[in-house]
């Protein structure tokens, strides 16, 4: 779920957002921008969701997503995007600039993937990135693979102009993707 509370002399619940279907449904990230809200987590089944239209495909696992909420006297779902394979994927985190919506994750498998092209490698549990275009529906601009031959998990976006920065975990150093760590 999703809820806003106004702020002053005590707290006020304006309004609730239940998010999910017929499963296990959990909302990890959580970003504003102007009026509208962006949720993102992972839902075990595709049945039974909220009045939205998702794009791509749900594999029948936990499969992770990213929906829409517009703000207002009562929330309204205005689209949603499943994200992942046909494995375990779950959007851990989410940023946003203008109508450029980042979210990040992991996800077990590389098959099935809706729509977009990845760099890096997959192996295990990968960490991910997605750059999501918004508009009447969203669209996947393009997908990056962090991590290595370990366990990767992406935990924290931020972004500023062209600038995404994405924080979490790894398991392992080796076949992690082409560039110079420090430390």
């Amino acid at each position: 779920f999703v809820v806003e509370i106004a702020d002053g002399g005590s707290p006020t619940l304006n309004w609730g957002q239940w998010l999910g279907g017929s499963g296990s449904d959990h909302i990890y990230g959580l970003t504003v921008t102007g009026d509208e809200i962006y949720a993102g987590g992972f839902s075990s089944d595709s049945t039974s969701w909220e009045g939205v239209t998702f794009q791509g495909g749900h594999s029948g696992s936990d499969e992770g997503f990213v929906v829409e909420i517009a703000d207002g006297v009562s929330p309204a779902l205005n689209w949603g995007q499943w994200l992942g394979g046909s494995n375990f994927d779950y959007v851990n985190s989410i940023a946003v600039d203008g109508d450029e919506i980042y979210a990040g994750g992991d996800s077990w498998d590389s098959t099935s993937w809706e729509s977009v092209t990845f760099q890096g490698g997959h192996s295990g549990d990968e960490g991910f990135v997605v750059e999501i275009a918004d508009g009447g529906s969203p669209a996947l601009n393009w997908g990056q693979r962090l991590g290595g031959s370990g366990d990767d998990d992406i935990e924290a976006l931020a972004v500023t102009g062209d600038e995404i920065y994405a924080a979490g975990y790894g398991t392992s150093t080796a076949s992690f993707e082409t560039m110079t760590f420090q430390g």
